[in-house]
């Protein structure tokens, strides 16, 4: 189960995606990949990296990034980073 901080992430994440990828993004998990939204490929995980740092008002290093296999390591990152 998500705490409050866990759920407050998932929305605004949500929220980013739905920008991203229209309206008709599926509901997204943290076990969400790139192969489950298909308009998801690299040049649009640039870009949606860009409208996190800028939403959340993080940096991800490169590193970070890399690292990125799903929306649940980006939202352990960024679990970490709003701490």
């Amino acid at each position: 189960m998500l705490t409050k901080e866990s759920n407050e992430i998932m929305t605004k994440l949500q929220a980013i995606f739905e920008k991203q990828f229209g309206k008709a993004t599926p509901k997204i998990g943290l076990e969400t990949t790139a192969r489950d939204i298909p308009l998801w490929d690299s040049l649009m995980h640039m870009e949606l990296i860009g409208q996190i740092e800028t939403d959340f008002q993080v940096k991800f290093d490169f590193e970070e990034v890399l690292k990125f296999e799903n929306v649940g390591d980006m939202h352990d990152c960024l679990s970490k980073k709003l701490k």
